[in-house]
């Protein structure tokens, strides 16, 4: 498109750069746009792939992959191999891809070859999926280090200017941190008591449409709920880095200190199991949550662990957590394709409404985007706790890096 705009007929102005993660590079879409790129109607002028090959995949281990950029020599394209570990000689296969493209006008392909030396986020700990590889990458020096350390030697900078440039960085980091701490308290406003529960036989003719649901839940009733689920049992021998995580928990529900969003929703389930409600967890790896922020069940280092391999129904409580917002994560990351959900609601597309309680029951599908662990917590329990909860459910949509 920016071709087109541009006029950019030799497409020489405007270059297509492509991000890939080691495991995303076999996706169909990845295939296919390959695909797509000989052919006359689809032509970028070459897009330049670049592939941040960590080998640490989701779910696929060295031995069951071939090359990560195999899918690449359908189209023929060159492929360029470079340690991550060497920044010069990034910058010098970049170049080369570049010119390459420019001068030939096909799709080139650089592998990233490097690692992952820390998690999705603050929380996730790869040595619990992965120990042998991080032993090693533990004992490796980093990049910063490596490359410091080669301009030290070649003269151009001291130990001294080396120690400004990272003074200056962390100095930046420090003060963003330091402001995130001013964001509202997740304890504010929460009520006294729960709310009964409202009747799941009630029929939608009968609801009272100007009532308000009111999800709050005492501060002490949240405190022996989350001292039930965050405390590790005596002779329970969790990984040390998940019991640090809860014991972040249990402390932070005891002092009333800043509550993360998966502290939040485990009070959330905590509160609807106290009040009877069944809450049940499915999808791919939603014990441990896919960024190691849940940790519903934990196991005992001392166990063997083996790994587990028309008409709609009116949902009774149902919510669809998704990743969605643009982080340059690629896009399973970036968009949880919110249209196709929209396509299926039953509001009227010709009409709107100002009657804001109204819309809330006449709809079959809330999308909700929090920015807050409140919200989540509040969104999750409205679920349960709202009149009309027998006809809808709820997409809660947010971005990985908030799980922080």
């Amino acid at each position: 498109a920016f071709q087109d705009i541009a006029k950019d007929t030799d497409r020489s102005r405007v270059m297509p750069l492509l991000l890939h993660g080691d495991a995303s590079m076999f996706q169909g879409s990845v295939r296919e746009a390959f695909g797509f790129s000989g052919l006359e109607d689809f032509k970028t002028g070459g897009t330049v792939h670049v592939i941040i090959n960590n080998q640490i995949g989701f779910t696929t281990l060295p031995k069951q992959a071939d090359s990560a950029v195999d899918v690449a020599k359908i189209s023929r394209s060159p492929i360029f191999h470079v340690n991550g570990d060497d920044p010069e000689a990034v910058v010098k296969v970049m170049k080369m891809a570049v010119e390459f493209r420019q001068k030939y006008k096909c799709d080139v392909v650089v592998d990233l070859v490097c690692y992952r030396r820390h998690g999705h986020n603050e929380q996730d700990s790869p040595e619990i999926t992965a120990p042998v590889m991080y032993h090693c990458i533990n004992q490796h020096p980093t990049v910063i280090t490596l490359y410091f350390k080669q301009l030290q030697s070649q003269g151009i900078l001291t130990a001294e200017q080396c120690a400004d440039l990272i003074s200056d960085i962390e100095r930046n980091l420090a003060s963003e941190h330091d402001h995130s701490k001013t964001a509202p308290s997740f304890w504010d406003n929460l009520g006294d008591t729960p709310p009964p529960l409202p009747p799941t036989d009630v029929a939608l003719s009968n609801v009272d449409k100007d009532t308000t649901t009111s999800t709050g839940v005492n501060r002490k009733l949240l405190q022996e709920i989350g001292a039930q689920i965050f405390r590790i049992p005596a002779g329970f021998t969790a990984h040390k880095k998940v019991e640090a995580i809860m014991n972040n928990r249990l402390r932070a529900v005891e002092t009333g200190a800043r509550v993360d969003w998966a502290t939040a929703e485990a009070l959330a389930f905590g509160s609807l199991l106290a009040q009877g409600v069944n809450v049940r967890l499915s999808g791919q790896d939603c014990e441990r949550g896919t960024f190691n922020q849940r940790h519903a069940v934990l196991y005992d280092q001392f166990e063997a662990l083996s790994m587990r391999n028309t008409t709609y129904t009116p949902l009774n409580g149902l919510i669809l957590n998704l990743p969605h917002g643009y982080e340059g994560q690629g896009p399973e990351h970036s968009s949880a394709r919110m249209e196709r959900f929209l396509q299926q609601s039953n509001e009227d597309s010709d009409g709107f409404t100002t009657d804001e309680v109204k819309a809330d029951v006449d709809v079959n599908i809330h999308i909700v985007i929090p920015t807050t662990p409140a919200q989540y917590f509040h969104a999750l329990r409205r679920q349960v706790c709202a009149l009309y909860v027998v006809v809808v459910f709820t997409i809660v949509a947010f971005s990985a890096s908030t799980l922080c």
